[in-house]
């Protein structure tokens, strides 16, 4: 047998030369795409400044983005700094002006993605958001440190400060609030619920860490099981700028939904596809009779906790992160 034998290098040389070849093309077409989206957005911005509109550049990791603020509120002038929570209404569009995301309910005809898919958006919830602030896409970010509570603005950001996909975005905000202190924010909100409604400590259930109080007392003599199912109405809440958001309810429902008679059963329970109960409804599972009508007050860490509640696929908020809850539940009959 005849054994050849070559130097290492003469095997690898030609991959190598292809390799470079396709990364120098690659490194072309990158900046070739990156200099036409660019080019694209320049001269967006040039036509309207020519029609008025006071459009600022503004150098952010060494690409230009640009700012425009549409209005704001004299009386204030905090803005936002790393890890504060905001609540804000925005809309997301491309440059030609096509709606990639939005939380405002006028938008939602507009936006094509929520209309073509309405069973994954189903509990969307068409409300101001409360977020972190500092955690999104570069330009987003910068955009929003320049705000102040009170603002509206618009920033145009280039994709080499978005998702980096040649795709120029245009956020449009409305900055309502700036929190500081998310848990004191969450706090004050279940005090002053309590007090618009007579809460008081003797309420407060301390073993399940809820409040909870019965308008309606219903039949102790009708006995139920672990195995058993409580058929229920229920309306579930959450509090926000002193307004409580529904996110998941079948209140106005005649025949109910049933769930299990347990609390280590019901935890986590999804009924009918909805937001899954959490270890502070399943607290008060034993207090309840067929004919109680009764209301609960879940601080966050018994609820959502410091997440929030989050759809999977596509993810998108339903309960933000430290946010306290109100179930109004109803038991119509045991099963």
């Amino acid at each position: 047998m005849k054994i050849i034998r070559k130097n290492v290098f003469d095997l690898i040389w030609p991959g190598l030369i292809v390799l470079f070849l396709l990364t120098g093309c690659l490194n072309n077409d990158w900046e070739e795409r990156q200099k036409e989206e660019t080019d694209i957005l320049v001269k967006h911005i040039e036509n309207l400044r020519s029609q008025g509109l006071n459009i600022e550049t503004r150098e952010v990791l060494g690409y230009d983005m640009y700012y425009l603020l549409l209005g704001s509120d004299p009386d204030t002038g905090t803005t936002p700094e790393l890890n504060d929570y905001v609540i804000i209404d925005y809309i997301r569009r491309d440059l030609d002006g096509n709606i990639i995301f939005t939380n405002m309910n006028s938008m939602a005809g507009s936006w094509d993605v929520y209309k073509s898919y309405p069973e994954t958006y189903s509990h969307y919830l068409f409300e101001p958001l409360k977020m972190i602030f500092g955690y999104n896409t570069p330009g987003f970010n910068y955009g929003m440190s320049q705000m102040e509570e009170g603002d509206t603005a618009r920033f145009y950001v280039p994709s080499a400060l978005a998702f980096g996909d040649f795709v120029t975005i245009v956020d449009e905000v409305i900055l309502y609030k700036i929190i500081t202190n998310i848990t004191a924010y969450d706090s004050l909100q279940v005090d002053r619920y309590r007090a618009e409604n007579g809460i008081d400590s003797s309420m407060y259930l301390a073993d399940a860490g809820i409040f909870y109080w019965e308008t309606s007392h219903g039949n102790d003599t009708i006995e139920f099981s672990a195995n058993d199912s409580l058929v229920i109405r229920f309306r579930a809440s959450y509090f926000q700028e002193d307004n409580l958001i529904v996110f998941d309810s079948n209140w106005e429902s005649s025949t109910g939904v049933a769930i299990p008679a347990s609390k280590a059963k019901v935890e986590g329970y999804t009924p009918r596809g909805g937001a899954p109960f959490t270890k502070g409804f399943a607290a008060a599972i034993d207090t309840l009779a067929v004919g109680t009508q009764a209301t609960m007050i879940v601080p966050y860490p018994q609820g959502y906790g410091v997440n929030g509640l989050i759809y999977s696929s596509p993810q998108y908020p339903i309960v933000p992160p430290y946010t306290s809850l109100v179930y109004n539940i109803e038991v119509l009959d045991v099963k």
